[in-house]
């Protein structure tokens, strides 16, 4: 490791925070819970989870969980 460090191989690239500050935030438009695109999950994610991605699905066939209803009450008190 320190021949690669001492050659220039390792640690020439950005760092996280010179990543995410060129990254924009996506926000799930269920749960409202905000992550780094491309760095955290894919580029072109919309949803933050298998779960929400489920529940958009479940609210669009008029299906509403529990839990999310729970959630869009709180957010509207």
């Amino acid at each position: 490791m320190d021949e690669l460090v001492a050659q220039g191989l390792v640690g020439q690239g950005p760092t996280t925070r010179e990543i995410q500050q060129r990254r924009p935030r996506s926000r799930c438009p269920v749960c409202g819970r905000t992550w780094w695109a491309g760095l955290q999950k894919r580029a072109g994610a919309k949803y933050c989870s298998r779960r929400c991605r489920t529940a958009a699905w479940r609210e669009r066939q008029g299906v509403v969980p529990k839990w999310l209803a729970d959630l869009r009450a709180q957010a509207s008190q």
